[in-house]
C-alpha cells in the first residue's frame, strides 16, 4: 500500500495529469485476464482498510483513485481510471471500475456523471 501511495503522489505532483494517464493506459496487457470477482472484493476491503493510514479522507478522489489503481496492479489486476463530469452544479469526478464492477464509489454516485475519458 505505501508504495501505491507514493507512486501515486508522486505521479500527479511532478507529472501533468495526461502522462499519469498514458502511464496507466501503456502499463495494461492487451488482453488482460479479469480477476475472480470475490479475490478482487477481497484486495479492494484491504485497501479501503489501509487506506486511513496512509491518506486522510479530505484527500481527492484523483488520488484516492490512483493509488487504488497502483495498489491493484501490483497484484496484475488493471482497472480502468474512469472521469465524469455533472452538468448540474457542475462537478468532475473520477472513480476506478472493472468492467461494470465500480470499485471506489457507489455506483448511485457515480451516475450522476457523464463518462468524458476511460483508461
Amino acid at each position: 500500500m505505501a508504495k501505491a501511495v507514493i507512486l501515486a503522489r508522486w505521479k500527479l505532483g511532478i507529472w501533468p495529469l495526461f502522462r499519469a494517464v498514458e502511464s496507466i493506459k501503456r502499463r495494461r496487457p492487451a488482453l488482460p485476464v479479469a480477476p475472480e470477482r470475490e479475490y478482487l472484493r477481497a484486495l479492494v476491503e484491504i485497501y479501503r482498510k489501509l487506506r486511513p493510514l496512509f491518506m486522510a479522507r479530505r484527500d481527492k478522489c484523483l488520488l484516492d483513485a490512483l493509488t487504488l489503481i497502483e495498489f491493484l496492479a501490483s497484484y496484475s489486476i488493471y482497472p480502468n481510471w474512469v472521469f465524469g463530469v455533472r452538468q448540474n452544479a457542475f462537478a468532475a469526478h473520477c472513480w476506478v471500475q472493472l468492467e461494470s464492477l465500480v470499485l471506489d464509489d457507489d455506483l448511485e454516485n457515480v451516475c450522476d456523471y457523464s463518462v468524458i475519458m476511460r483508461c
